[in-house]
């Protein structure tokens, strides 16, 4: 029977870490979305959605 010591439970809890710290610096460099075609996508709704509101 396998029971898990300290340094046991520090080194997974570390690499979950790790994983974790890594995975968010991926996703802050390279964005699944790039920003400037978010950008355009909610200027142009605004717009619409500012035309709209005028008409009413």
């Amino acid at each position: 029977m396998f029971y898990p010591t300290f340094v046991d439970i520090g080194i997974f809890i570390g690499t979950i870490g790790i994983f974790f710290v890594l995975f968010l610096l991926f996703a802050r460099f390279f964005p699944v979305l790039a920003l400037n075609e978010v950008k355009s996508i909610l200027r142009v709704s605004g717009e619409k959605y500012r035309n709209t509101e005028n008409h009413h």
